[in-house]
Protein backbone atom coordinates (compact mmCIF):
# COMPACT_ATOMS: atom_id res chain seq x y z
CA UNK A 1 0.00 0.00 0.00
CA UNK A 2 1.13 3.54 -0.76
CA UNK A 3 2.30 5.12 2.51
CA UNK A 4 1.67 8.68 1.34
CA UNK A 5 -0.49 11.53 2.45
CA UNK A 6 -1.87 14.47 0.53
CA UNK A 7 0.76 16.98 1.72
CA UNK A 8 2.16 18.71 -1.37
CA UNK A 9 -0.22 16.92 -3.76
CA UNK A 10 -3.32 18.15 -5.54
CA UNK A 11 -6.15 16.66 -3.51
CA UNK A 12 -8.47 14.10 -5.04
CA UNK A 13 -7.24 14.73 -8.57
CA UNK A 14 -4.68 13.65 -11.14
CA UNK A 15 -1.25 15.10 -10.50
CA UNK A 16 0.30 17.36 -13.22
CA UNK A 17 2.44 14.66 -14.88
CA UNK A 18 -0.58 12.36 -15.19
CA UNK A 19 -2.59 15.23 -16.70
CA UNK A 20 0.27 15.82 -19.15
CA UNK A 21 0.25 12.14 -20.15
CA UNK A 22 -3.56 12.11 -20.49
CA UNK A 23 -3.40 15.18 -22.74
CA UNK A 24 -0.50 14.28 -25.02
CA UNK A 25 -0.77 10.49 -25.45
CA UNK A 26 -3.93 10.62 -27.62
CA UNK A 27 -2.44 13.42 -29.72
CA UNK A 28 0.84 11.57 -30.29
CA UNK A 29 -0.77 8.14 -30.79
CA UNK A 30 -3.96 8.77 -32.83
CA UNK A 31 -3.70 5.16 -34.10
CA UNK A 32 -4.73 3.90 -30.66
CA UNK A 33 -8.50 4.29 -30.58
CA UNK A 34 -9.58 1.60 -28.13
CA UNK A 35 -11.37 3.15 -25.14
CA UNK A 36 -11.09 6.52 -26.84
CA UNK A 37 -13.30 8.18 -24.22
CA UNK A 38 -10.97 7.10 -21.44
CA UNK A 39 -7.69 6.08 -23.03
CA UNK A 40 -5.75 6.86 -19.89
CA UNK A 41 -7.03 6.26 -16.40
CA UNK A 42 -5.60 8.19 -13.49
CA UNK A 43 -7.01 9.31 -10.14
CA UNK A 44 -9.27 6.65 -8.63
CA UNK A 45 -9.99 6.83 -4.88
CA UNK A 46 -11.17 3.22 -4.76
CA UNK A 47 -7.95 1.81 -6.24
CA UNK A 48 -5.75 1.51 -3.16
CA UNK A 49 -2.04 0.73 -3.28
CA UNK A 50 -1.01 1.44 -6.87
CA UNK A 51 -0.82 5.21 -6.71
CA UNK A 52 -4.21 5.89 -8.34
CA UNK A 53 -5.67 6.94 -4.99
CA UNK A 54 -3.28 9.92 -5.01
CA UNK A 55 -3.35 10.63 -8.75
CA UNK A 56 0.28 9.47 -9.03
CA UNK A 57 -0.46 6.61 -11.45
CA UNK A 58 -1.81 6.30 -14.96
CA UNK A 59 -3.21 3.35 -16.88
CA UNK A 60 -2.55 3.59 -20.61
CA UNK A 61 -5.03 1.36 -22.38
CA UNK A 62 -3.38 -0.74 -25.07
CA UNK A 63 -4.02 -4.45 -25.69
CA UNK A 64 -1.61 -7.34 -26.05
CA UNK A 65 -3.96 -8.91 -28.62
CA UNK A 66 -3.55 -6.05 -31.14
CA UNK A 67 -0.13 -6.00 -32.83
CA UNK A 68 0.38 -2.22 -32.96
CA UNK A 69 -1.00 -1.74 -29.46
CA UNK A 70 1.30 -4.46 -28.10
CA UNK A 71 4.26 -2.70 -29.74
CA UNK A 72 3.20 0.53 -28.04
CA UNK A 73 2.77 -1.24 -24.69
CA UNK A 74 6.18 -2.93 -24.99
CA UNK A 75 7.72 0.40 -25.97
CA UNK A 76 6.09 2.23 -23.07
CA UNK A 77 7.30 -0.40 -20.61
CA UNK A 78 10.86 -0.04 -21.91
CA UNK A 79 10.67 3.75 -22.09
CA UNK A 80 9.42 4.11 -18.52
CA UNK A 81 11.98 1.61 -17.26
CA UNK A 82 15.05 2.95 -19.11
CA UNK A 83 14.19 6.62 -18.50
CA UNK A 84 12.80 6.20 -15.00
CA UNK A 85 15.18 8.66 -13.33
CA UNK A 86 14.51 11.31 -15.98
CA UNK A 87 10.72 10.84 -15.88
CA UNK A 88 10.36 10.07 -12.18
CA UNK A 89 8.93 6.57 -12.62
CA UNK A 90 8.62 4.39 -9.53
CA UNK A 91 6.88 1.39 -11.04
CA UNK A 92 5.59 0.08 -14.35
CA UNK A 93 3.48 -3.04 -15.01
CA UNK A 94 2.61 -4.47 -18.42
CA UNK A 95 1.74 -7.87 -19.85
CA UNK A 96 2.61 -9.94 -16.76
CA UNK A 97 5.90 -8.06 -16.21
CA UNK A 98 6.80 -5.42 -13.64
CA UNK A 99 9.72 -3.13 -12.93
CA UNK A 100 10.24 -0.79 -10.01
CA UNK A 101 12.79 1.47 -8.43
CA UNK A 102 13.35 1.37 -4.69
CA UNK A 103 15.00 4.41 -3.11
CA UNK A 104 16.24 5.48 -6.55
CA UNK A 105 17.97 2.13 -7.12
CA UNK A 106 16.59 0.66 -10.34
CA UNK A 107 15.48 -2.91 -10.29
CA UNK A 108 15.22 -5.43 -13.08
CA UNK A 109 12.08 -6.54 -14.90
CA UNK A 110 10.42 -9.52 -13.27
CA UNK A 111 7.23 -11.53 -13.47
CA UNK A 112 4.23 -9.66 -12.03
CA UNK A 113 2.47 -11.86 -9.48
CA UNK A 114 -0.62 -9.70 -8.92
CA UNK A 115 -4.12 -10.77 -9.86
CA UNK A 116 -4.47 -8.54 -12.94
CA UNK A 117 -1.92 -9.49 -15.64
CA UNK A 118 -2.11 -5.95 -17.10
CA UNK A 119 -2.50 -7.22 -20.65
CA UNK A 120 -4.97 -4.48 -21.56
CA UNK A 121 -3.10 -1.51 -20.10
CA UNK A 122 0.31 -0.25 -19.02
CA UNK A 123 0.33 0.90 -15.41
CA UNK A 124 2.88 3.57 -14.51
CA UNK A 125 3.35 5.19 -11.11
CA UNK A 126 5.38 8.37 -10.78
CA UNK A 127 7.31 9.60 -7.76
CA UNK A 128 5.67 12.17 -5.57
CA UNK A 129 8.26 14.80 -6.54
CA UNK A 130 8.07 14.25 -10.30
CA UNK A 131 4.29 14.00 -10.22
CA UNK A 132 4.20 17.75 -9.66
CA UNK A 133 6.13 18.47 -12.87
CA UNK A 134 5.35 18.35 -16.57
CA UNK A 135 8.71 17.40 -18.09
CA UNK A 136 9.12 18.20 -21.80
CA UNK A 137 11.21 15.01 -22.03
CA UNK A 138 8.04 12.93 -21.50
CA UNK A 139 6.54 14.40 -24.67
CA UNK A 140 9.85 13.97 -26.52
CA UNK A 141 10.08 10.30 -25.45
CA UNK A 142 6.48 9.63 -26.53
CA UNK A 143 7.10 11.17 -29.98
CA UNK A 144 10.31 9.15 -30.35
CA UNK A 145 8.43 5.96 -29.46
CA UNK A 146 5.67 6.76 -31.94
CA UNK A 147 8.19 7.40 -34.70
CA UNK A 148 9.94 4.13 -33.92
CA UNK A 149 6.70 2.10 -34.16
CA UNK A 150 4.67 3.85 -36.87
Amino acid sequence: MCALNWKGLRKKANQPIVLQLKHFFPLIFPEITWRSAGMIGGYNPSSIGGGHEYGLAADIYVRVTEDNEKKVGDGLFDMFMWHAAELGVEKVIWNTMTWESKANIPGVPRKFLGGDPHNDHVHVRFTREMSQRTPPSLIFRLYALHNEIF
